[in-house]
């Protein structure tokens, strides 16, 4: 009777109707969760990388203008070195203009932090990100060994002290 068809029904409705949505809502979480989303995050990565190290390198830029006043005589070392300082102090970029430049020396001592003041003139080779890593340490080595490069670690959110985020910084 009609009763010992109805599994055959069930069955023949999971495998053509339930079965073919399943592995269609399957197959697109794996392509955006397992590639489109991964993609664009390496993408995006590498664009901040990019614009990272096209803006230290202007920033170095304003380093070699100073270099090239003290070997012409139009500046004193120490002048060229304060006014370095200033410039780097208020040397910001970014969507509210709180994204900045630091300066270590290969100590690692620092030079100038725009929002660290307290660390400047401090010799850093002791500071350690929460993680455990001596980020400064691994910048001179980085700087030492390789010329420049990217180090990923964790420190202040811009000028919020009490915000610890990942970052990524060009040496």
């Amino acid at each position: 009777g009609p009763a010992s068809g109805e599994p055959a029904m069930v069955m023949r409705f999971l495998l053509r109707i339930v079965l073919p949505a399943l592995l269609t809502f399957v197959l697109f979480s794996i392509t955006i969760f397992g590639i489109l989303i991964p993609a664009i995050e390496r993408s995006i990565v590498e664009r901040k990388k990019e614009m990272i190290k096209e803006l230290t390198t202007s920033a170095w830029n304003i380093l070699a203008s100073f270099e090239q006043e003290v070997r012409e005589g139009r500046l004193s070392q120490a002048e060229a070195e304060r006014e370095a300082v200033r410039q780097f102090r208020n040397l910001h970029y970014g969507p509210r203009l709180k994204d900045y430049f630091w300066v270590n020396d290969l100590g690692p001592r620092m030079v100038v932090h725009p929002y660290r003041h307290d660390l400047e003139g401090q010799d850093l080779s002791a500071i350690q990100d929460p993680d455990g890593k001596r980020l400064f340490v691994e910048f001179v080595q980085l700087a030492r060994t390789r010329g420049e490069g990217f180090v990923q670690y964790r420190w202040q959110w811009l000028d919020d002290e009490t915000r610890i985020v990942p970052k990524l910084s060009y040496v």
